[in-house]
């Protein structure tokens, strides 16, 4: 863990807790958290605070850290390609609070920073933070990034770069590269290790790591990694019991079932808030957190899952708006028919649809869109319209902006921009700590992320199945009935109902009177809107989450405030 104060002026740094790496060489202090070897990790850190970044971006696995040189009084922060190590940070001219959590920074600093107007209404339209928190000053540093020291300029030090050896590949070329590149991944995350444990469900991404981690480690002669699943058994449409029995037989794998029950999402949320002094993102947490306790209890408590792999794997119809702006209609309108979902006939709805949203809205001049969007409504309707510029989009949030093929940018945007401007590693890892476990995720991988982007993208289609490149790689590796399915079990049902029912009384208390959320919404609208959709069969998502955010939000801001 890191936990720093650093006076900028003398270059005193107080820690209070033991890392992976904390020496002084030449008047340099680097203080590390991270996996790998500890020397190559310093040097590389000192090396960035001479702008050389080849160091940071050529290390793998999960790291944070501060390089500071006193001589100098100047220094870097910096975090892994995934932000898979958490690092938060606060400056105030004279001084730097570092920690591996929020609640670390705020335990140093002498007084606790307010709320940060913008930051709330953003939590509560959930848009994405990037670098920012709830608390005023509070930064993360952005996972593939380094921050100057004392300004809090943060550079990146990775962007993905396609391997131009792939590109003429033909299927079977390229089922043999992407297996191989996932059983790396698979592996350079910790599949063969004696604590590693898989999260199954019965979808194609977390079969894919259970199996290809038994395969790594047969080869070892060694057994496969226990799994652990949620299950059912009282709820036909939700219960995956068995397909997860097939991929465990098939990957020679123990399994233990954790069978799903009622919760009040919201009361999960309290112990999440009070651990990490910041609301929950998502609503789902306490169903799956007999998973990380039981890995954590078995002395299992590495525990690696399929997070990322719908976005990596799967085919990017904007695909064709690059084959129409190179002059090639005919294959564009072959990959258009062979989208996931796409009908035998490419009917006159089907095609008004392939070019409102993969064609158009690819190619259309930024200028033009952005006046398109001028008159928008933004968030929640119970948002008060004094924040809709906080909440609109920023520029990082488009993948328009990125140059080369509208394709690859959407990919590299989807697989990696959004998940750091949504902080997606830090909900994942908090829910798994707050267990006592570590998660492990190897499709947010560097390298086999720029494998997925070499590979040419009309192998990922396939108008029957999504993912298809992986599924053919897949072939003859796992169950037909896992490789070849083509719903999805939607759990979303369970924290919408939990809303409506065990926590709907504490919600009811939370909107009423005149809430702490009163300076960022219309509270009469969001009460009518809760009191119209608590007793709605078949609420949506959306809904779901208005409702959530609103709540946690609520209750975080009571908490601030000492009620």
């Amino acid at each position: 863990m890191i936990d720093v104060e650093l006076d900028l002026a003398t270059s005193r740094i107080e820690s209070s807790h033991p890392t992976a790496v904390d020496l002084e060489v030449g008047g340099v202090r680097v203080v590390i958290d991270g996996q790998g070897d500890a020397a190559r990790l310093a040097q590389a850190a000192r090396e960035a605070l001479d702008g050389r970044l080849d160091g940071l971006r050529d290390l793998r696995g999960a790291f944070a850290g501060l390089a500071w040189d006193r001589h100098r009084r100047r220094g870097v922060l910096f975090r892994d390609h995934a932000g898979l190590a958490p690092l938060f940070y606060a400056l105030d001219g004279r001084r730097a609070w570092i920690g591996h959590e929020i609640r670390d920074v705020l335990g140093r600093m002498p007084v606790r920073p307010a709320p940060d107007d913008q930051a709330v209404a953003r939590w509560l339209a959930h848009a994405a933070p990037g670098d920012q928190t709830l608390y005023r000053g509070i930064r993360s540093v952005p996972p593939a990034h380094v921050v100057d020291l004392p300004a809090g300029t943060p550079r990146p030090f990775w962007r993905p770069r396609a391997r131009s050896d792939l590109r003429s590949a033909q299927l079977p070329e390229a089922r043999i590269v992407l297996l191989e590149a996932v059983d790396q991944s698979v592996e350079r995350h910790g599949g063969a290790r004696g604590d590693a444990s898989v999260s199954l469900s019965g979808g194609l991404d977390s079969a894919t790591v259970l199996l290809r981690a038994a395969a790594i480690r047969e080869r070892r002669g060694i057994p496969a990694p226990p799994a652990h699943s949620l299950v059912f058994p009282d709820r036909a449409e939700l219960d995956e019991t068995p397909l997860i029995d097939a991929v465990a037989r098939s990957a020679g794998a123990d399994v233990t079932r954790h069978r799903g029950c009622e919760r009040d999402v919201l009361a999960d949320s309290a112990g999440f808030m009070s651990r990490f002094e910041v609301p929950q993102d998502y609503p789902n947490r306490g169903f799956f957190a007999p998973l990380y306790a039981a890995a954590a209890g078995t002395g299992c408590g590495l525990v690696l899952d399929g997070e990322g792999g719908d976005e990596l794997f799967g085919c990017v119809p904007v695909l064709v708006a690059d084959l129409l702006r190179r002059g090639r209609p005919g294959q564009a309108l072959a990959t258009a028919r062979n989208i996931p979902g796409m009908p035998d006939r490419l009917h006159r709805r089907a095609v008004r649809v392939v070019l409102r949203q993969w064609v158009i809205g690819a190619l259309e001049p930024a200028g033009l869109r952005r006046r398109r969007q001028a008159g928008r409504a933004l968030g929640p309707n119970w948002l008060l319209g004094a924040y809709a510029e906080a909440i609109r989009p920023r520029p990082q949030e488009d993948w328009r902006r990125l140059p080369g093929p509208r394709w690859l940018a959407q990919l590299r945007h989807a697989v990696v921009d959004m998940p750091a401007l949504r902080a997606s590693a830090d909900f994942v890892r908090r829910n798994a700590a707050a267990e006592g476990a570590t998660c492990a995720h190897p499709f947010w991988d560097p390298d086999l992320v720029e494998t997925v982007m070499g590979l040419p993208p009309e192998l990922a289609f396939d108008r029957r199945y999504d993912r298809w490149l992986l599924r053919c790689a897949l072939a003859g590796r796992m169950p037909d009935e896992i490789r070849l399915r083509v719903d999805k079990t939607a759990f979303n049902a369970l924290p919408l109902e939990s809303l409506q029912g065990p926590a709907a009384g504490a919600i009811d208390a939370l909107f009423d009177g005149s809430p702490e959320i009163g300076r960022w919404i219309d509270a009469d609208r969001l009460r009518h809107r809760w009191q119209a959709a608590r007793h709605e069969a078949g609420a949506s998502l959306g809904w779901g989450m208005e409702i959530w955010r609103a709540a946690t939000a609520e209750a975080w801001l009571r908490r601030e405030a000492g009620r």
